[in-house]
């Protein structure tokens, strides 16, 4: 049997929201079934029960990424011929039969649509984010014309195109009447036996309220997450704001996140995290609403929004009303979306979400909703998708 290529950056055991896609959706493939150039990034994680595949690693010495670094060298366009001739190579030892170009990065991504066009297999893509746009917020113009010269005619000539979301598949309709296939994230359902169908009532405001984050802050979430936490600070809530990221706390410090009184916390596994997030009193979403990229923003979907969905907790959603994520979470009832940064307008939502007599959680409806995106259902539509049989 033919072997999928994965060209994919980013992929597990690394940590992020593409990463945690790819996980889902390749737990259950043979290792004999695929192989995964990715780069070499590695995080010191224990992801419990990790699945085993057969691996390319390609990336620059740190000595080297210094060197060009310092030099304002963009670093990774030297590495799009060094991955083509490598996977060229490993074409020649292996059985490849299929391309997956995973994730829109301006440098894995050509080099797994070079390639795949040199060696003559059909190649399917799978889009977590916008390409060309999202490469705006670049000073440096080679992710810029990289994603302008190339992403026309990957879309074109690809045997599949894929999105993560409904939002997604809308802006590259339009953008060239081309109508990609919905090949959304996924959640392993066996989490959500770890959570009672029954509420437990709550008639005042617990003592300490902790709200809790999961994940880094970028451009993409800056402000609003800025703004919550000035009206935190400049509330008389009893209030624990709670991070949950591989990024140190010193960098939420420098960029005016966190203070003495904000908790930052890694840890090395996913249950420890979901663990994190079921002992929230609310789970906080944010989406800026001024960014270098607002088109990436519009269409963004934060993967970590399943694992909120299934600790059953309150999930306050702050972000533009034309946002996909606020469309998509008012009209499957996903907690409660709010579309402004002004001060007290955030306070009076955590006051809310807070008093069970003023909003409670549907369980029953969480858990319908999140069967949709189970990830063995989604897993064997990607089979299908990719024409291997399940």
């Amino acid at each position: 049997m033919d072997k999928l290529l994965v060209v994919s950056r980013k992929f597990p055991p690394s940590i992020g929201g593409s990463q945690l896609v790819m996980r889902n959706l390749f737990t259950f493939f043979s290792p004999e079934e695929y192989m995964v150039c990715h780069d070499d990034e590695r995080i010191n994680v224990n992801q419990g029960n990790e699945f085993t595949y057969h691996e390319l690693r390609i990336d620059f010495p740190h000595f080297i990424r210094k060197i060009l670094g310092s030099l304002l060298i963009p670093l990774y366009i030297f590495l799009i011929p060094i991955i083509v001739y490598k996977l060229l190579r490993l074409h020649k030892k292996e059985k490849i039969g299929k391309c997956l170009i995973n994730y829109p990065d301006p440098f894995f991504s050509v080099a797994g649509y070079i390639f795949s066009r040199v060696a003559n297999i059909e190649y399917f893509l799978y889009f977590h984010d916008l390409f060309s746009e999202a490469q705006k917020k670049y000073t440096r113009v080679v992710q810029k014309l990289l994603a302008e010269v190339f992403e026309r005619q990957m879309i074109r000539k690809t045997q599949n195109f894929m999105v993560i979301s409904e939002g997604l598949r809308d802006f590259y309709e339009e953008k060239y009447n081309i109508r990609p296939t919905v090949l959304p994230h996924s959640i392993d359902l066996s989490i959500l036996n770890q959570n009672p169908l029954v509420e437990k009532k709550m008639h005042s405001l617990p003592k300490i309220t902790r709200i809790v984050y999961s994940g880094g802050v970028y451009d993409d979430q800056y402000d609003a997450i800025l703004a919550f936490v000035k009206a935190i600070k400049n509330s008389d809530l009893n209030i624990k704001f709670v991070i949950s990221s591989k990024s140190p706390r010193k960098y939420f410090e420098k960029i005016g996140i966190a203070d003495e009184n904000t908790e930052v916390v890694f840890f090395e596994n996913d249950e420890d995290v979901f663990r994190l997030q079921k002992q929230a009193d609310i789970l906080y979403l944010p989406l800026a609403f001024e960014s270098p990229a607002p088109l990436e923003v519009k269409m963004a979907i934060p993967t970590k929004i399943f694992e909120y969905i299934a600790s059953m907790r309150p999930i306050l959603v702050h972000c533009p009303a034309d946002s996909f994520l606020s469309e998509f979470c008012r009209k499957n009832k996903i907690g409660y979306v709010f579309n402004t940064k002004e001060e007290k307008d955030i306070l009076l939502c955590i006051e809310k979400l807070t008093n069970r007599d003023e909003y409670h959680i549907d369980y029953r409806h969480r858990v319908n909703f999140l069967k949709k995106y189970d990830r063995k259902k989604i897993y064997r539509k990607f089979r299908k998708i990719i024409g291997f049989h399940c």
